[in-house]
């Protein structure tokens, strides 16, 4: 049984010398060195707004919250076959893309009228300003062939690395300096980590900044660099086909014919999700490999198939 620091100190402590802990045992020492005596602090969690809109279910997943997931989960156990909550998910979307339109139509028509009312939300939202243990000062910049600050603007689109992973730095002129060598970089965008700022590699320009609700600080590539990823489109017959790659966020590359405020606006809107397949993204907490749904709720691969808790704004809670 583990003893507390207070306990160690009042039983082992040499009445002669107070410094001093005599006769400790080894597993008692350990213990301490180690920490497992020490009572653990529970992190605080992300404290959430509970007025910022909750995104919806896209229609697969509706489909699933509405009796499927669980008739599945009992479908594969039956069966034999495995029914942890990868294998659920991955069943339930061969299962819905099987379904008819027919079959479809209520949950489809439900998620896009539920994304309206999400958009039309989160156009009337006003985040709450927190304060941060980060520092809100960033460099002013405009050397080294970059632009001054742009507060509050970030830089969509990654430069990657060959690794695939995106480009961080811990400072600015090392950013700066590594762009250099990379033709289709930007700029860089700063993005807050829990204790210092994380300088990004970006695409883009100008024409591809975004206002930022996190705080975040952008400097541009005075020669400017690649455009920001484009969204792939079609035209047939007149109708915009949008395709998943990611949206347009610039204006280059728009097809001929096609009116530049109707085909900025096609490719923005998002699908309905009668074509979206049932996901999940993956994690890391502690070393582990978790997984979580499109409603945020988390999963361990090597489980059950039990929610063990909520995904929420980038945060585990558990």
């Amino acid at each position: 049984m583990s003893m507390s620091v207070a306990e160690i100190l009042s039983k082992y402590t040499d009445p002669s010398n107070p410094s001093n802990l005599t006769g400790v045992p080894v597993d008692v020492l350990m213990s301490l060195i180690n920490g497992e005596c020490s009572k653990k602090v529970k992190k605080s969690k992300k404290d959430k707004d509970p007025k910022k809109p909750k995104r919806p279910l896209n229609a697969c997943f509706q489909w699933m919250a509405d009796g499927n997931r669980d008739r599945i989960k009992e479908e594969l156990k039956a069966s034999g076959k495995s029914c942890k909550m990868p294998d659920v998910t991955r069943e339930a979307g061969r299962q819905w893309k099987e379904l008819s339109e027919d079959m479809k139509k209520s949950y489809v028509d439900s998620a896009a009228s539920a994304l309206v009312a999400y958009k039309e939300a989160m156009c009337e939202y006003k985040p709450v300003v927190t304060s941060s243990s980060v520092s809100d000062e960033l460099p002013k910049g405009g050397e080294l062939g970059y632009s001054e600050l742009y507060e509050n603007k970030y830089l969509r689109g990654y430069v990657k690395g060959e690794d695939g992973k995106k480009m961080v730095f811990s400072d600015l002129d090392t950013a700066i300096r590594a762009s250099f060598d990379i033709e289709d970089c930007g700029g860089v965008t700063a993005e807050k980590g829990k204790k210092s700022w994380r300088y990004t590699l970006r695409m883009g320009g100008a024409e591809d900044m975004k206002d930022s609700r996190k705080g975040e600080g952008s400097w541009l590539k005075l020669n400017g660099g690649a455009p920001a990823p484009l969204q792939k489109a079609v035209v047939e017959e007149s109708k915009i086909e949008k395709h998943v790659e990611g949206a347009y966020l610039s204006r280059a590359g728009i097809p001929e014919g096609v009116d530049e405020e109707e085909f900025v606006e096609k490719v923005e809107n998002e699908e309905d999700g009668s074509d979206e397949e049932c996901e999940v993204e993956e994690f890391e907490h502690n070393g582990k490999t978790y997984v979580y749904d499109e409603e945020g709720n988390i999963y361990d691969p090597d489980g059950d198939g039990d929610v063990i808790g909520k995904y929420v704004d980038g945060v585990p809670q558990w």
